[in-house]
């Protein structure tokens, strides 16, 4: 289930200069039994954000082996927890979180609107042993519609896409400083991998 760190430019550089390219990562609207859970602040969606129940957009990565892949591969290795925005400090509260997230089957993937080379530093100076997509262009933020279009920066935001590709849960305008484990599970509707830890330990 592991993935480690990836380092991507999000899309294909000629699919930026031709956007007519775009059209097989949008993601259709299903109607969909959408799980949903309280939050500790209220979400404030921004406009172009994919929707709960939503597909979400397919997106196109390089993999650290310089592979091309999509965000169908990474949902074959279970559901996927993408962070846009992330500071050093919830960086580090994501991989403290990591292990519980995968015995979930849930795989952390934070996207970060800079360049290869400045994602690379960023995992090795923090140690991170999951997911890292460098964006330097904001097509991903674009794609689900996190991007600033004044400043041209991602905001922060998160989405919950289970197996099948959905977004079961979403939120924007800040991120969550814990517990990034109980929120998934229950979008997800799944036992807390932490909750189950602690009860196994009695």
């Amino acid at each position: 289930m592991y993935l480690g760190p990836l380092l991507a430019a999000s899309l294909l550089a000629s699919a930026l200069n031709n956007p007519s390219d775009h059209s097989h990562l949008q993601g259709a609207v299903d109607s969909y039994n959408a799980v949903s859970v309280d939050h500790t602040a209220p979400v404030a969606e921004f406009p172009g954000m994919p929707a709960v129940g939503a597909a979400a957009p397919d997106f196109t990565y390089q993999s650290h082996d310089m592979l091309w892949q999509n965000l169908h591969d990474m949902l074959e290795q279970g559901s996927v927890l993408l962070v846009f925005g992330a500071n050093e400090e919830q960086l580090r509260q994501l991989e403290h979180e990591r292990e519980a997230l995968l015995r979930q089957g849930v795989v952390p993937v934070v996207v970060q609107d800079r360049r290869d080379h400045d994602v690379w530093a960023t995992v090795r100076r923090l140690n991170l042993n999951y997911s890292l997509l460098a964006d330097p262009h904001c097509v991903l933020s674009e794609q689900f519609g996190v991007l600033d279009r004044t400043s041209r920066q991602e905001r922060s935001a998160w989405f919950v896409v289970d197996r099948s590709g959905h977004v079961r849960g979403a939120g924007s305008g800040s991120l969550p400083s814990q517990d990034w484990t109980g929120l998934t599970a229950g979008l997800l509707g799944q036992p807390d991998a932490n909750t189950l830890r602690s009860a196994s330990a009695e």
